[in-house]
C-alpha cells in the first residue's frame, strides 16, 4: 500500500490531483463556446422559420391579390370569398397540351375544400374545366375541350341546342342543320349545377351543299395559354 505521507507517496498523489484538474479544465473551458454553439444553431433555425413565414404571408398577398381580380372579372362581391379559391396556373409536363392544367392549391391550407368534379372558372364567368384530382399542394384539372367529350351547349340570342364536341386547346366542334342560323361571334353557353357559363364563341362556320349539315368551330373566349389564375367553385 502506498504511504502518502512518504516523499514518493506524496509526490504521486500530487500527481494524481494535478492530472485530476487537468483532465477537468477542458470541460470548463469549453463550455461557453457549446452554449455559443446551441445559441447560433437556434438563432439559423429561427430565421428558417422567419423566412418560411414570410414567404407563407407573400403567397397569401398574391392569393388575395388574385381573388380581387377574380371578383372584379366575374363582378360579384361578397359571395365570392365563401364559394371560389383563387389559384395559379402552374406549369407542368404537357401543359395545356392535353387539356390538363395545375392550379397550385391542393389538401393542405385554406383549400381542404377542394374535391375531384368541381368546375373551374375564370372572369368572366368562363367555364375551363373540373377538378379531376387533389394532391397535398396542387389541384390537376382538365379542360372541357379536352378531344372528344361532348357537352351539351346553347348558341346564340336564339338559343340553339347543339351538342359540343372537345378539339383539344379550348376548341370545340359543333354539326347543326344548315338551315340554323350561326353567326360568327355568337356566344356559346352551357349550364352545370344550376348555373349558365360561357363555354366559347363561334369562331369559323363551314357549310358544305353536299350535305344537310354545317360544322361550327367554336374557340376559347380568352387565350387559355396566357391565363395566370383560375377560380375553383367549392359551395
Amino acid at each position: 500500500m502506498l504511504n502518502i505521507s512518504s516523499p514518493v507517496g506524496g509526490r504521486v498523489a500530487q500527481a494524481i490531483g494535478l492530472a485530476a484538474t487537468t483532465f477537468a479544465w477542458p470541460e470548463a473551458k469549453f463550455q461557453p463556446f457549446t452554449r455559443r454553439a446551441a445559441i447560433v444553431s437556434e438563432n439559423e433555425k429561427l430565421r428558417r422559420e422567419i423566412k418560411l413565414l414570410n414567404l407563407e404571408l407573400i403567397s397569401a398577398q398574391a392569393r388575395i391579390e388574385a381573388l380581387k381580380t377574380l371578383e372584379q372579372e366575374l363582378g360579384q362581391t361578397g359571395e365570392i370569398n365563401n364559394s371560389l379559391v383563387a389559384g395559379k396556373i402552374i406549369l407542368k409536363t404537357g401543359y395545356f397540351s392535353f387539356d390538363n392544367f395545375f392550379l397550385d392549391q391542393g389538401k393542405t391550407g385554406s383549400s381542404t375544400l377542394i374535391k375531384p368534379g368541381q368546375l373551374v372558372i375564370t372572369g368572366p364567368n368562363i367555364l375551363l374545366g373540373e377538378i379531376i384530382a387533389v394532391y397535398s399542394q396542387t389541384a390537376k384539372a382538365k379542360l372541357y375541350s379536352a378531344a372528344g367529350r361532348k357537352t351539351a351547349v346553347r348558341i346564340g340570342n336564339k338559343n340553339i341546342p347543339a351538342l359540343a364536341e372537345g378539339l383539344g386547346g379550348g376548341n370545340y366542334l359543333v354539326n347543326l342543320p344548315s338551315a340554323s342560323l350561326v353567326l360568327h361571334n355568337d356566344l356559346v353557353r352551357t349550364e352545370k349545377n344550376g348555373q349558365e357559363y360561357i363555354l366559347g364563341v363561334v369562331g369559323t362556320v363551314r357549310k358544305n351543299e353536299e350535305t344537310p349539315f354545317q360544322k361550327i368551330y367554336i374557340k376559347p373566349p380568352v387565350n387559355i395559354y396566357e391565363l395566370r389564375y383560375a377560380a375553383i367553385i367549392v359551395r
